[in-house]
Parts: structure tokens; sequence; C-alpha cells
């Protein structure tokens, strides 16, 4: 009896394992609080995104191709803390004339810790009002000692963001791009409401910000986890006392 109520009370306080979530991203623009670009709907702890931002390349050029700086940008709501890794910017495309596909690039900056900063920029990261912790992994990449992957967390409630440092294409030896494609995971959601909803919103522009007019992007909902509903519970707790019940009269008890 007593390992049946411990497997019930660890499935009313689990989540479902998430699946990947992908998203076209567009070029709309909301907020922080409505979020910006395509409404990708829920993501959960533990779920991976990919958002589509091709879009924002394709009116750059190829001969010669754009220089137009880009960079990405990461909002939230502020609802909770949250924290996601494996951030990356995978492209498919081709670099100084060779096939580049699915590969993450090299766009982020050095972490907080110390890494190397790329152009001299004291501050390739933004602004936040919440805390926030960044670490940046995969790299350094030359020229500009950037690195392919990042980990970042929003420690406290309240509106933040930040971006990648800009680059060009051409800087980065991107002489096209087919793909881009923005990923990640989240791996938690921390204290807040847990009947709030957070936004998180994810773009690449010349900003490195979701901005109006000039980023393509989208942006996905996360909640505080919370426990399954007790019917749930109580339904599993009455099928297997029912099950208890046949096994008995099975054995003549």
């Amino acid at each position: 009896m007593g390992s049946l109520a411990s497997a019930i009370g660890a499935l009313a306080l689990s989540t479902p394992a998430q699946a990947v979530v992908q998203c076209t991203g567009n070029s709309s623009f909301g907020s922080a609080a409505a979020g910006s670009g395509a409404n990708c709907g829920f993501l959960g702890v533990g779920g991976t995104f990919e958002l589509d931002v091709t879009s924002f390349f394709a009116g750059l050029g190829t001969d010669p191709f754009d220089l137009t700086q880009f960079g990405i940008g990461v909002i939230t709501s502020g609802q909770s803390q949250v924290s996601f890794s494996n951030v990356r910017a995978v492209v498919t495309g081709t670099a100084n004339s060779f096939p580049f596909t699915s590969s993450p690039i090299a766009i982020w900056g050095g972490d907080l810790g110390g890494a190397p900063i790329p152009l001299g920029d004291p501050n390739p990261f933004g602004s936040a009002t919440t805390n926030f912790s960044y670490a940046a992994s995969n790299g350094p990449v030359a020229p500009f000692n950037a690195f392919r992957e990042i980990s970042f967390a929003f420690n406290n409630t309240g509106v933040g963001g930040f971006g990648s440092w800009k680059a060009s294409p051409d800087e980065i030896s991107l002489t096209s791009v087919t793909s881009f494609i923005i990923t990640g995971q989240l791996d938690s959601v921390g204290t807040g409401d847990p009947s709030a909803t957070n936004i998180i919103s994810f773009a690449a522009g010349p900003g490195g910000i979701p901005d109006p007019g000039s980023t393509v992007g989208g942006f996905f909902t996360t909640q505080v986890p919370g426990p399954l509903p007790i019917a749930g519970a109580g339904a599993a707790f009455a099928w297997s006392r029912r099950l208890r019940r046949k096994q008995k009269a099975g054995a003549g008890l």
C-alpha cells in the first residue's frame, strides 16, 4: 500500500515528457508582456523549441551578401524565473563557398565569468531589469572570440532582456543563408504566480532585440509547473483498488 501511495504521489507531481515545439517566426511586433512575432504556443519544462527566422535573411540579398548587422534577442515578460540551455543559431547555407549544413554559428559573446568579449564591446548582452546569468560554450571561435551556444537564466521576476553581439553575414563567413533556426531547451520555470503565464520572445534582427518592423521572431508561453489534478490521482487509486478486488476474487479470498 505504501509503495502504491508513493507512486500516486509521484504521478500527481510529475509533468509529461515534452516534444519539440516547431514554429515559423514573423515580423509582427508586440511587447514584453504580450510577446513579439509569431505565437508559438506553450513550451513546457524539458521541451525544446525550433524557431525558424530564415525570412529575416531573405531580403538581405546575396550578390554581394548584405552587410547588415544582425543578432539574436531574448525578452521575458517576467512573471516567473526561467532558464534555458543549448540555445543556438543553427544555419544551412554556404560559408566562403563551402556548404554549411545545419550547423551552429558563433554569434554569442563571452560569458559574464570573464571569457573573451568580442570587438571590445563591454556589454554585448543588452540590458535587463531582472537579474540574469549567462554562460557561453562551444568556442571561442576566431576571429571575434565568439561562442556557438549559450545557457541563461532570468533569476528574478520582472521584465528583462538581452541579445547576442551583432555581426554581419560576411563577418562570420556566411555567403548565403537558406535556413536559420534559433533552437534551445527550457530547463526550468521557477517561483511565481502558478496561475500566471510567462512570455519568452526570441528574434533575429539588426538590433539583436525584438523590435518593430526590423526583426523576425516568435514567443513561447511557459507556466510554473504544478501538481496534476487531485481527481487524476483519485482515479488512479480507484483503479488500483478495483484491480486488487479482482485479484482477491480470482484467488478465492
